[in-house]
């Protein structure tokens, strides 16, 4: 009976964790509070729930406990457990109180949701099915978004469901309001259908009946080809400059899990050899100019006295003048014109550096925790990857770990851990990774 009771609750837990990979991204980024709130209170409520069936259910913490190395994976929890309670320490001290209590809350929910995901993740996901239903919402919440974004930039609607786009009219952005996170957001799902696609490509040979090539295998990796393909559009047509990275993170994704595996050698060539055909056609519809015109319009900010450079010297002056615990989360925008220089005219309501953001918001003691929790993560799945012979796991661990990667080099030019849809979708897929190189999954 107890066995029937944790499947129900690991049920509910599994619904929770998919209505929130798909509903942020959907619901315009989740930028808005009150798209937002939704994500909190599931967030709190699966949370809740996997905590009391780590704690309670002896079925549940032995199936994990057969399948990962737990004590590793808690080490990243601790240091978001500190970043978190970093944060609290400014809301409720009345010694050194938060300068805005209310960006302040709205700061450590939005972080507590993206934590809760990764927890949730590496303490309750154990077997195959359960991982692959995470990296089939990703990518299918992927592909929903490059058709969608594609659709409304060729037919020049541009709309956001039933809202009319104000900014970014002539570009795509799916339901996202800036192009910079619609692309960095494709640029993950991008990297698990990747890792889809290889994954079943190598289990091709697995199976010398050519009959089953013939009716499963190759219509699946059609469809997912065509997929990878869209969504290559569809940050293409977005215009942002992360497609380059997307491109080096393909190619990294493409040459690294097979590396070892000679029947497979050739294939990555081909595979990266399409994509580039499909970013040349798609340049030549679009024309280079655009993508051209956005990196000359970086370099144009590093040239004059408000371009972007200057909210990273804001954001340097401001954690300079409070270098150990910040000014508190979700501050920046009231940072901005404290810290300013006199002629500086325009306005930044983010650093445009993730790292300097968080930096001058929640101090070197708050980076430190956020780096490390990341960086420890990562250090586990590059150590356990490479004593991993499962094509399912080597292809997916890679395939996320990719993912991870891109998103850590676009922070450096952009605010994506302010958006909570990549915040979260960020911390899912770096569990996704964990889980994939230390799980046991046969082949």
């Amino acid at each position: 009976m107890s066995k029937f009771r944790n499947i129900g609750l690991t049920s509910l837990i599994d619904l929770l964790l998919l209505f929130l990979l798909a509903y942020m991204p959907l619901a315009f980024g989740a930028v808005a509070l009150q798209w937002r709130a939704p994500a909190f209170v599931v967030a709190f409520v699966m949370g809740a729930l996997a905590l009391i069936a780590s704690m309670r259910d002896s079925y549940a913490r032995q199936e994990v406990a057969l399948r990962h190395d737990m004590t590793v994976r808690k080490s990243p929890l601790i240091f978001m457990g500190l970043f978190l309670g970093l944060i609290l320490i400014r809301l409720l001290s009345p010694i050194y109180p938060h300068p805005a209590p209310h960006k302040g809350w709205i700061a450590f929910f939005t972080y507590m949701t993206a934590f809760s995901v990764y927890f949730v993740i590496t303490t309750q996901v154990a077997g195959r099915q359960r991982l692959k239903k995470i990296i089939f919402c990703i990518v299918s919440v992927s592909v929903f978004e490059a058709f969608y974004g594609l659709i409304e930039h060729v037919s020049k609607h541009q709309h956001i469901f039933f809202y009319a786009k104000r900014a970014y009219t002539e570009v795509a952005t799916g339901t996202f309001i800036n192009r910079n996170h619609y692309a960095a957001y494709l640029m993950m799902g991008l990297s698990l259908c990747m890792g889809m696609f290889l994954y079943n490509w190598s289990r091709r040979f697995a199976h010398r009946n050519k009959s089953h090539w013939k009716q499963g295998a190759a219509p699946k990796l059609a469809i997912i080809g065509f997929c990878l393909v869209m969504i290559l559009a569809a940050i293409w047509s977005s215009e942002s400059r992360a497609v380059p990275l997307m491109i080096i993170g393909a190619l990294l994704l493409d040459r690294i899990p097979n590396r070892t595996d000679s029947k497979i050698e050739k294939f990555p060539v081909l595979l990266f050899g399409v994509i580039i055909l499909a970013a040349v056609v798609f340049s030549i519809w679009l024309g280079i100019s655009p993508i051209n015109f956005r990196y000359a319009e970086l370099i144009g900010d590093m040239e004059v006295a408000d371009g972007r450079p200057q909210a990273y010297v804001t954001a340097w002056r401001a954690w300079l003048s409070a270098p150990i615990l910040g000014h508190g989360a979700g501050v920046f925008e009231d940072l901005f014109f404290m810290f300013r220089t006199s002629m500086l005219k325009v306005f930044y309501d983010h650093a445009h550096n993730d790292y300097l953001e968080i930096l001058a918001e929640t101090g070197i003691t708050g980076l430190f925790c956020f780096v490390a929790a990341i960086f420890w993560a990562l250090a586990n799945v590059f150590q356990k990857i490479k004593k991993r012979k499962s094509r399912f796991a080597k292809n997916y661990a890679w395939a996320a770990t990719i993912g991870v990667l891109a998103m850590l080099l676009h922070g450096i030019v952009d605010f994506d851990f302010q958006i909570p849809a990549n915040l979260t979708t960020f911390f899912a897929m770096l569990a996704v990774a964990q889980v994939a190189a230390s799980g046991k999954f046969g082949d």
